[in-house]
């Protein structure tokens, strides 16, 4: 998926789900212009297991924060997940405490 179609898709999701925007600042400490970088950093992510099978690929702790907040709506992630992945994408957590806190 290129970046353009990323940042694409978070701002149509954002535009869907205006309520992300408080959940994900709140989550995250950050401000509303960060919030569609953010969640650019959450649809790469999801690309990235989409494209790699239900491998062991876990994200950065900020990303999984966001993710989260993404995962409540779960309506609109559900349709998401089907409507550009073909599947639904399964948050599936494990590794060590360490590395889901890089």
């Amino acid at each position: 998926m290129p970046e353009l179609a990323t940042a694409d898709l978070a701002s149509q999701v954002l535009a869907d789900n205006p309520v992300l925007y408080d959940k994900i600042t709140a989550a995250i400490d950050c401000n509303r212009n960060d919030v569609p970088v953010a969640l650019k950093e959450v649809v790469r992510f999801l690309s990235l297991i989409a494209s790699h099978g239900d491998g062991q690929l876990t994200p950065s702790h900020r990303v999984d924060l966001v993710w989260h907040e993404f995962i409540l709506c779960t309506r609109a992630y559900i349709e998401f997940c089907n409507k550009h992945f073909d599947r639904m994408i399964h948050h599936t957590p494990g590794g060590s405490k360490e590395d889901n806190q890089s």
